[in-house]
């Protein structure tokens, strides 16, 4: 797993990211950012049973 964080996002990329948003007039409640399977995480959590939740992160983090 240490592998897969260390292939993460680059800092200055989340620095330029939040800079953008501190520049907009106005906000959502939340905002994502990483790579497509970083980001649809959050929102599969909402809404498909825990387990296969579960399951679906241990295959996209290689823990299997």
């Amino acid at each position: 797993m240490n592998s897969h964080v260390d292939g993460g996002t680059e800092p200055l990329e989340v620095a330029q990211y939040i800079e953008r948003l501190i520049h907009k007039k106005s906000w959502k409640a939340h905002y994502y950012f990483g790579k497509f399977g970083q980001r649809i995480g959050v929102p599969l959590k909402w809404f498909l049973p825990q387990n296969f939740y579960e399951n679906l992160m241990r295959k996209y983090n290689k823990m299997d």
